[in-house]
């Protein structure tokens, strides 16, 4: 992911880094074993975060535990972080479906069990829908269209 001249990439192991885009100098860097039991799902880290008003979000940790997470897109800090599931394999994305007009934007990532809507400035849950699959593989990046959220899976 390419924002505002910074390149953020999110490893197959969960290392989350942000690189100054023109120079490819490393400007911060976050691995997450001292914070997470393990810190990519069973098969590897295989979404990609997205930058929000300042916000990089990414869904760290492990199958079992694990955070829907944003940093300060410049400097790493952490911003707030939603540890009600670890995450799945899909990308989260920004939706605004009737959202406040005091939030930017709401993220909607699969975490491993659910479809979940957070608050994509402060990271509070808004709805979330259970959605398994045989080997709880929720891996198809949710789309949206229009007023409809689209997601699918394996089964």
């Amino acid at each position: 992911m390419v924002s505002k001249g910074r390149l953020y990439t999110f490893g197959i192991s969960g290392v989350l880094s942000c690189f100054d885009a023109t120079t490819e100098k490393l400007e911060w860097r976050k691995e997450f074993s001292g914070q997470f039991k393990e810190t990519w799902p069973a098969f590897g880290t295989a979404m990609s975060p997205i930058v929000d008003h300042g916000l990089l979000i990414a869904h760290v940790g492990g199958d079992d535990n694990g955070a829907l997470t944003a940093f300060d897109a410049g400097t790493g800090a952490e911003k707030w972080s939603w540890k009600g599931e670890g995450p799945a394999y899909a990308s989260p994305i920004l939706v605004d479906l009737g959202g406040a007009p005091l939030d930017p934007g709401r993220s909607s990532p699969q975490s491993r069990k659910n479809l979940v809507g957070v608050s994509a400035s402060t990271g509070e849950l808004l709805w979330q829908i259970p959605f398994t699959t045989n080997h709880n593989q929720n891996i198809v990046t949710p789309l949206l269209y229009q007023q409809t959220l689209i997601f699918s899976g394996l089964g």
